[in-house]
């Protein structure tokens, strides 16, 4: 990923408890979305290779794009339907 903001995606590292930094997760995020964060990908950061593809941005892209666009009755049809899961820091019950 030549560029860290390529629209609306961007890439973070994720620790992992107990792993220190060389056993970090890196990630492809669709950000600015009103009804959140997507993950879109992620990669350990010791597996062989650089970063992601430029296919993987590109897929990434146009997935978070669709996803950032969707209304939240759609939202919550992809989380029904198994295609998204919902992962929410405050919530009380498991999703």
């Amino acid at each position: 990923m030549q560029d860290e903001h390529i629209k609306s995606l961007c890439k973070k590292r994720i620790a992992v408890d107990g792993q220190g930094k060389r056993g970090a997760t890196r990630t492809l995020v669709a950000k600015e979305g009103k009804h959140g964060i997507f993950f879109m990908a992620g990669r350990q950061k010791s597996d062989p290779g650089t970063d992601f593809s430029n296919a993987n941005v590109e897929q990434a892209q146009l997935l978070g794009q669709a996803l950032q666009s969707a209304n939240s009755t759609k939202l919550d049809e992809l989380v029904i339907e198994g295609v998204l899961k919902e992962i929410c820091h405050d919530c009380h019950d498991e999703n």
